[in-house]
């Protein structure tokens, strides 16, 4: 009998998941006559099984993350049941925002509401994939997140065919340019660490003026450009909706123009999230208030620094503007693209080519990462007590 390892089913179980996504946004949702509805005018008829994707998912998550922030309680059956609240009321918004694009309010028992129970429990088993992939594949959450993204081009606007469409060979060279630029800054983001020389009690020999603490220059990795289209595709979904149940009498055209990324106040509104994201993921991910208490339990202490309140000042400090460097670097790398588009339109859609390109290195570069582990695991399978065929 064939014998994989783990590596082999990490990759074949992320394949899988990857297939079952793709077949999900293949699948029409019933069928809008299933249920004896009628097409409005100019309604969206690409109504998917998948379409909410991981919105719902990472928006709950995004907010709870940020409500609990320097909270150090675990996690508590109570705040699970709270995040899977919040997770069902958002699709619920987005769901109907959806459905009723495309059905009348007097077909809301009929048809509307059947429909977005249906995109809500789709919802939550795509939010199961992404949960079941990080636990068993390769590439975590962001490949799901990544894949929903390449499959729904609402979310992004992004059109391939305009490549072939259009020859504005200036602009498509500078965008590749810029693209690859963007791989290289991301790169060196995700690479660089900032050292913060400390001195370890018992330590004495010539290792001792070696001893550093390690802080990365990019905290959130790849997390605030998922994260970031989410915030940015929520508004648009609750202003729809409000535009529906008020009969179109409020006019939220305006409004939208902050929350589309093909337009100059979306763009920047976008890379105002990417940059309060990334400070968000830094100040959570560095958890200054365990690594003070972990050096304080350890007896060590930063050189010309108090331990205490000093350290945590310090430490606090130095996580903002570590943040912001990474913040304002990934903003420019995201953003850029997108304004300058704005004196084409018709070309504006390919801006985002450099996001998903950073999206993909960060999750290769993680993806690397998580190999190496597997392997530098089996080297040592004996010592840990590894099965070196599975």
């Amino acid at each position: 009998m064939l014998r994989l390892n783990l590596l082999t089913k990490k990759c074949f179980f992320s394949i899988v998941i990857i297939a079952t996504i793709i077949l999900g946004y293949q699948i029409p949702v019933a069928g809008l006559g299933f249920f004896g509805g009628h097409l409005e005018e100019g309604a969206d008829t690409s109504l998917v099984l998948f379409a909410l994707g991981l919105s719902p998912w990472m928006a709950s998550q995004l907010l709870w993350r940020v409500l609990t922030l320097g909270d150090r309680k675990p996690y508590t059956k109570k705040r699970q049941t709270k995040m899977q609240l919040t997770m069902l009321l958002i699709a619920l918004i987005q769901s109907l925002a959806m459905t009723l694009q495309s059905t009348s309010l007097g077909e809301f028992l009929s048809v509307s509401l059947p429909l977005s129970i249906i995109l809500i429990a789709a919802s939550y088993v795509v939010a199961l994939l992404a949960n079941l992939n990080a636990q068993y594949g390769i590439g975590g959450v962001t490949l799901v997140f990544l894949t929903n993204i390449l499959l729904s081009k609402e979310d992004l606007g992004f059109d391939l065919s305009l490549l072939t469409e259009r020859h504005n060979l200036v602009f498509l060279g500078l965008l590749v340019a810029w693209s690859f630029l963007s791989v290289f800054g991301m790169v060196i983001l995700e690479r660089a660490e900032y050292r913060v020389k400390i001195r370890r009690l018992g330590l004495n020999n010539d290792f001792a003026n070696d001893s550093y603490l390690p802080f990365k220059l990019n905290f959130s990795s790849g997390m605030p450009f998922m994260y970031a289209f989410t915030l940015l595709a929520f508004p648009k979904y609750l202003f729809t909706l409000l535009n529906i149940l008020s009969g179109k009498s409020i006019d939220f055209s305006n409004a939208l123009t902050y929350f589309t990324i093909n337009h100059w106040k979306g763009a920047l509104v976008y890379m105002a999230i990417l940059l309060s994201l990334n400070l968000i993921f830094t100040m959570f991910n560095g958890d200054v208030v365990n690594t003070v208490e972990t050096m304080r339990s350890q007896g060590d202490y930063i050189i010309g620094i108090a331990p205490g309140n000093d350290t945590k000042q310090y430490l606090t400090t130095l996580l903002w503007r570590l943040g912001m460097i990474s913040g304002i670097s990934i903003a420019l790398l995201a953003g850029l693209p997108i304004l300058l588009a704005q004196l084409d339109t018709e070309m504006a859609d390919l801006a985002t080519l450099p996001t998903i390109i950073m999206m993909i290195a960060s999750m290769m570069m993680t993806v690397i990462q998580e190999v190496s582990i597997i392997q530098l695991v089996r080297g040592y399978h004996q010592i840990v007590d590894y099965p070196e065929d599975s």
